[in-house]
């Protein structure tokens, strides 16, 4: 059994440091992308709603994954703290 469950912590760390990453990338591209359509006059209206939209759902779609996951974990270590 304690192997089991420190092959859940490695992993959950995993997960978290990985996700973490992928969150500050995700970031730094939402701020490149704003930089540069704050510049570019040839963009229509539509076109910037369009991507600031789609940068709302990406990041929506990551925090509800990383919900499931989080959920997950929580219920191997209620599965793992009944096993005690």
């Amino acid at each position: 059994m304690k192997v089991l469950e420190q092959m859940i912590e490695f992993n959950k760390a995993a997960f978290e440091n990985s996700y973490g990453m992928m969150a500050t990338i995700q970031d730094q591209m939402e701020r490149m992308v704003s930089m540069y359509m704050d510049k570019t006059s040839g963009l229509p209206d539509e076109g910037r709603k369009a991507l600031y939209e789609w940068m709302d759902v990406y990041r929506k779609g990551c925090e509800d994954f990383k919900n499931s996951i989080d959920d997950g974990f929580r219920k191997l270590d209620v599965l793992f703290s009944q096993k005690k």
